[in-house]
């Protein structure tokens, strides 16, 4: 499984024993997720809420379409996201 967890916490200037204590996840399981490992549903919906975002916009499957839900900055009119991801029912020109 992929995630954004080490972009949001270099945006949020955090380190991993520090998500950990705030989070109240093990450091052992931030270092794993670090590393793209899979991690249980409540682990995920205890980073989402630290973080205000979906589990969705951090967890995702890699080739499989993500779309953040709460970003509206960096969205392109030619329907793709920052990451040049097309979003769903977006026109094809």
């Amino acid at each position: 499984m992929e995630n954004n967890l080490g972009f949001l916490m270099v945006k949020a200037n955090i380190g991993p024993g520090e998500l950990a204590q705030k989070t109240k996840v093990s450091r052992n399981t931030i270092q794993r997720l670090l590393r793209k490992k899979n991690a249980s549903a409540e682990t995920m919906f205890k980073i989402a809420k630290y973080f205000g975002k979906d589990v969705e916009d951090i967890f995702f499957i890699e080739n499989v379409l993500h779309v953040e839900h709460n970003n509206t900055e960096g969205s392109d009119p030619n329907g793709f996201d920052r990451d040049g991801r097309g979003r769903p029912g977006a026109l094809a020109r």
